[in-house]
């Protein structure tokens, strides 16, 4: 189970640097230099793409597949004694390339390619070696050796581990020929041809990796500056689209390093110009004590919320709602800045302040008139009521209580005359309380107070209406 997961992480991250490969091989196939195409198609071959992996392969096969038929065209032309001897080992080899080529077709291959390559040319290196040793000659064998370590670091896009055993074994068979006597001690050039070989070999397939590594490193750095060059373009399209005014400011002198395009519209600099100056330079604040709080505010919190300040920009002075917040770049402290237009606001404050006013006004003279309305409803129905019961009320200009006078009508005129209750010729309203023989209050009440006050003397009835029922039957039985 762990060698499972080994080996998915393993294919996982081949995946990862094989289409990194891919990428950086498309920019540089556009180059005019052949060699660097070859280069790119040899170096950022990985199992990933099979078809790529595949064709090296293949090529490799049809490179062997040629040595061998050309090596036995060679010895059944120049040395026909050995024909007979060599077939067995010619046929081999090509029958091992139709398998080679066969197991390219499954898809198993794809994940276990290397084990399988470094089999087949370990088994092509001991048919080589018994082939020495049975004819007895070192040279098929070197020449063996030769175009299978080439090939291989050539190829094989494999790492300088694999292609350093496949050398490894290439000395062993060679060391075992030489022990066998085919080669002779004394033939030094041969073993350092042998090693020169091995060496190239593993040079070329080191600065393979190389090459690979540092395609895949600059492919990366690539990718990351085109990522940060499309984030900093939505960025900038964003903080451009911001319909308040941002700007990021050095909080030791003000020192502008980024405004937006309200900012420039407001001001009416350009982008060079306004980052070129500071925010004391343009002597945006209008109240260098506001400037002082928001600092020193900014200092104790870390953040200020919606500060009130008037700032001059462009020449026009208005009034902005002040947001900031600390923040640190490169190691120096900043403060990012959002001011807000508050000219409606401070409008629609205005405004609703009128309306309120206005509206309270309303409200008291809707009140007054509502007052006055039901005292003269209530007068009128005073008036009526008297009307009704044949007296004439004089009217009453407030609440408080007084006696009631009424005006006497001819015919009561003349009875009240009869009877001397009132002076011949007079027509001066007389109180009904004098008539009666009744004590005038001291001073006159509210009209709550003596209403109430009268009905508990007069046995909770008006006191004109009883008396005035018990006058009237008096005089008309006088009369």
């Amino acid at each position: 189970m762990t060698q499972t997961v080994r080996d998915d992480q393993r294919m996982d991250t081949h995946s990862e640097d094989s289409e990194q490969l891919k990428s950086a091989g498309g920019r540089v196939a556009g180059s005019a230099h052949w060699h660097d195409r070859l280069m790119v198609a040899l170096a950022c071959a990985s199992e990933s793409n099979l078809r790529q992996l595949n064709a090296l392969l293949r090529t490799g096969l049809g490179i062997v597949l040629l040595f061998e038929l050309g090596t036995w065209l060679k010895v059944a032309r120049g040395e026909p004694a050995l024909l007979h001897t060599e077939r067995p080992f010619f046929i081999f080899d090509i029958a091992l390339v139709g398998v080679g080529l066969c197991l390219t077709y499954f898809k198993w291959f794809r994940n276990c390619w290397r084990p399988v390559t470094m089999a087949f040319c370990l088994v092509l290196l001991a048919s080589r070696t018994l082939s020495t040793l049975a004819i007895d000659q070192d040279a098929p064998l070197l020449l063996a050796l030769f175009v299978l370590a080439l090939g291989a670091a050539v190829l094989v896009p494999w790492s300088a581990r694999w292609q350093g055993l496949l050398s490894l074994a290439g000395l062993i068979a060679f060391a075992i020929a030489a022990h066998e006597g085919v080669v002779e001690p004394e033939d030094l050039h041969r073993w350092l041809v042998l090693a020169a070989i091995g060496a190239f070999a593993l040079s070329f397939t080191a600065l393979k990796d190389h090459y690979r590594s540092q395609t895949i490193l600059i492919d990366a750095l690539l990718d990351k500056e085109g990522r940060l060059a499309k984030n900093e373009a939505m960025l900038r399209t964003l903080f451009d689209a911001v319909p308040d005014i941002v700007t990021l400011t050095r909080f030791s002198d003000g020192k502008l390093f980024e405004v937006n395009e309200e900012f420039l519209k407001r001001t009416g600099l350009g982008r060079e110009a306004a980052l070129a100056t500071s925010v004391v330079q343009l002597g945006a604040w209008v109240d260098p004590e506001k400037r002082a709080k928001y600092i020193q505010q900014l200092m104790n919190e870390g953040r200020v919320r919606n500060l009130e300040a008037d700032f001059r920009l462009g020449g026009v002075v208005a009034p902005y709602l002040m947001s900031a917040v600390v923040v640190e770049i490169d190691g120096e402290v900043h403060a990012l800045n959002v001011a807000r237009d508050a000219t409606s606001i401070k409008e629609n404050e205005r405004a609703l302040r009128e309306a309120q006013e206005r509206l309270h006004a309303q409200v008291e003279e809707s009140a007054d008139r509502d007052q006055r309305t039901r005292g003269r409803g209530a007068r009128r129905a005073r008036q009526r009521s008297h009307a009704a019961q044949g007296f004439r009320s004089e009217p009453r200009h407030n609440h408080r209580f007084k006696p009631a006078r009424f005006s006497a009508s001819p015919s009561q005129q003349h009875i009240f005359q009869r009877d001397r209750l009132l002076p011949a010729g007079s027509s001066r309203p007389t109180d009904l309380l004098e008539v009666l023989g009744q004590p005038r209050p001291a001073r006159a009440a509210p009209a709550g107070a003596g209403s109430r006050r009268l009905r508990a003397q007069y046995g909770g009835r008006p006191h004109n209406e009883e008396r005035h029922r018990e006058f009237l039957p008096a005089i008309h039985g006088g009369a």
